[in-house]
């Protein structure tokens, strides 16, 4: 009976979603059934991976990007060439990956002079050489990375070659031009520390402690913890001593 329940409930989200039909496609049924990623109406995805248990909201792309469990992604935002991590809370109208134009040495910013991309319709640039890279690769072919546990506020530009890390928080309207530091909260344009999540020796437990990375059981046994540092940090350092000493 429940199994049926569950089915008749996914069943009534994919009309919600899907419909009309021009939205109804296998591969959004394929992340449906298959991970449990939910693509809202006039999502673009293009040669992405989804860990599952995401959802993307209305009127978004990624292309080229890792998306890790349980991440989900806001209405309006534009993602390029990024990976980002798990369990990570991305607003509304977020750009990440946008591209970036030289803005010294070379005499001119248009691309054609240094992209076979051909942005204008043609290029100066001849095979697949391009001269320019003002920024640095993240991780591989990525642009940026977004390390686990990341909250990033609504209206939030984020600039190729940034490594935002582990557990930071971005504030609202910020542009981010520079790595941001694990636990670290930033604000403004270009995006500054403001503050700090948790001291020291409880970043360094957490970092240590990885908690993104094990199952969703175990997240549910243990989610009555996340509530505060000091008891997460307290019971589950105990139930590995007696873990490892048993």
């Amino acid at each position: 009976m429940n199994s049926f329940k569950i089915f008749i409930k996914k069943c009534w989200q994919l009309i919600s979603l899907f419909c009309p039909l021009r939205f109804f496609t296998f591969e959004k049924l394929k992340l449906y059934f298959f991970k449990n990623v939910i693509l809202h109406r006039r999502v673009s995805i293009r040669k992405d991976f989804f860990e599952g248990f995401n959802q993307i909201y209305a009127n978004t792309a990624i292309h080229f990007s890792h998306i890790g469990t349980g991440t989900y992604i806001g209405s309006d935002s534009q993602i390029f060439k990024s990976y980002i991590g798990r369990f990570c809370s991305l607003g509304s109208k977020l750009k990440i990956g946008l591209g970036t134009h030289p803005s010294s040495n070379y005499v001119s910013s248009h691309p054609a002079f240094y992209s076979p991309s051909r942005q204008a319709g043609f290029t100066f640039v001849e095979g697949n050489s391009a001269h320019f890279q003002e920024y640095k690769y993240a991780d591989g072919d990525y642009l940026v990375t977004i390390g686990n546990d990341v909250w990033i506020g609504y209206n939030v530009i984020v600039l190729d070659g940034v490594k935002i890390c582990d557990g930071a928080i971005i504030a609202t309207g910020s542009v981010v031009t520079k790595d941001v530091e694990p636990y670290s909260i930033v604000a403004g344009v270009p995006a500054k520390p403001i503050g700090q999540r948790f001291n020291k020796e409880e970043i360094d437990f957490l970092l240590d402690f990885c908690w993104w990375n094990k199952n969703i059981e175990w997240i549910k046994v243990n989610k009555g913890f996340f509530t505060d540092i000091n008891l997460f940090k307290d019971v589950l350092l105990r139930k590995d001593f007696d873990k490892n000493r048993s």
